[in-house]
């Protein structure tokens, strides 16, 4: 086996670090069966967790959330609502599903599958 130079190993070092803390940012929506619309962004790092922002479409809600590497995570809202998050489809660039909540049904799409009319249809 060939070691690389301490100074060709140094430089690949810098540049792995000064990669951005994120791999990716991608457009996510949700459409509830109570009418509320959300948009924001999805900011999924290199080790398969991410963050997200989300806003509702009148600018008077907020929710941040975090998942783990398995799509699992929290969703907090500026309201004081909370959700535990189950992403199915997650670790994909696109995707859309429903979730349950108590009486709300939440339609979620992120990538090209973002599209406030195709998640309205989803709706039960």
């Amino acid at each position: 086996m060939r070691l690389l130079p301490a100074a060709l190993t140094a430089t690949a070092l810098a540049l792995f670090s000064a990669l951005p803390a994120h791999a990716i940012d991608m457009k996510i929506v949700t459409v509830s069966s109570t009418g509320e619309v959300m948009q924001g962004v999805i900011h999924a790092r290199m080790n398969m967790t991410s963050t997200f922002d989300l806003a509702s479409s009148d600018g008077k809600t907020t929710c941040t959330g975090d998942t783990n590497g398995k799509g699992q995570g929290t969703l907090k809202c500026s309201d004081g609502r909370s959700y535990p998050l189950a992403i199915k489809g997650y670790g994909r660039f696109q995707g859309a599903y429903v979730a349950q909540y108590g009486k709300e049904s939440v339609a979620i799409g992120w990538g090209k599958k973002a599209k406030k009319d195709s998640l309205a249809k989803m709706l039960p």
